[in-house]
């Protein structure tokens, strides 16, 4: 993997990149509170269109759920909102405990479900942040 370089960061979530492979690190620093959360999404949202994004991943371990609010949140103003001139393929690394409440395969399958969505947003799970990588980069 190419060195990353860190282009935002406050107390909840640390976004970096590498311009070659278009690709956009997030990490959560903690678990967020709602407010946190929608206003992080926003910078990610921001920084996949601004840079032409086309490989996402979200080391999402320390988050531990996502209220129903936020979900929709993720779901209706936070996807929606990514460019829609290219394919971003998403891969969240996550915590056993949070992969154990399933969330995240809502969200999953809402995506599937909204056809205009799921032509444009490839999703992946992983616990394993090699994992996440190989998915999204083959590395």
């Amino acid at each position: 993997m190419q060195s990353l370089i860190s282009v935002y960061k406050d107390d909840t979530v640390l976004l970096e990149e590498t311009v070659e492979k278009r690709f956009l690190k997030a990490t959560w620093l903690k678990h967020p509170s709602s407010a946190q959360f929608r206003e992080a999404a926003l910078q990610i949202v921001h920084f996949v269109s601004e840079r032409q994004v086309h490989f996402l991943l979200v080391d999402g371990r320390k988050v531990q759920f996502l209220d129903l609010s936020d979900q929709n949140f993720l779901l209706q103003q936070i996807y929606t909102a990514m460019p829609r001139d290219w394919t971003l393929h998403i891969s969240y690394i996550l915590n056993q405990a949070s992969y154990n409440l399933m969330d995240i395969y809502r969200i999953g399958e809402k995506v599937q479900a909204d056809e205009s969505l799921n032509r444009r947003l490839k999703t992946n799970i992983s616990l394993d942040e090699a994992a996440a990588y190989y998915w999204l980069l083959g590395e």
